[in-house]
C-alpha cells in the first residue's frame, strides 16, 4: 500500500516565552532543521502521545482530576499550596 503524505502550510499564533524560544531556535540549530520543521516535528510527536494516552482514558482522568484540584482551591476555608 502506497502512503501518501500530504502537506499543508498553516500558520499558528500565540505568546510564547523568551527562553522558550531561544530553546527552539538553539535545538533546531543542533538538528540543522529550521524553527519551523522542529515545532511540526514537535506537534507530530505531541498529537501521537495524546492519542497514545487517549486510547487509555488518561486525557479524560486527567479533565477529572483537574477539576477536582479546581473545586479545592476554591472551597471556602482551604489552602492548596501543596497541589501546585
Amino acid at each position: 500500500m502506497n502512503k501518501k503524505t500530504v502537506q499543508l502550510k498553516i500558520t499558528l499564533c500565540g505568546n510564547v516565552d523568551e527562553k522558550i524560544y531561544h530553546k527552539v531556535e538553539k535545538l533546531a540549530g543542533k538538528a540543522g532543521i529550521t524553527k519551523s520543521k522542529l515545532v511540526s516535528n514537535m506537534i507530530e510527536v505531541s498529537v501521537d502521545y495524546l492519542e497514545f494516552m487517549d486510547q487509555f482514558g488518561v486525557i479524560a482522568f486527567t479533565r477529572v482530576f483537574d477539576d477536582m484540584r479546581e473545586k479545592l482551591k476554591s472551597a471556602p476555608g482551604r489552602h492548596m499550596a501543596e497541589c501546585h
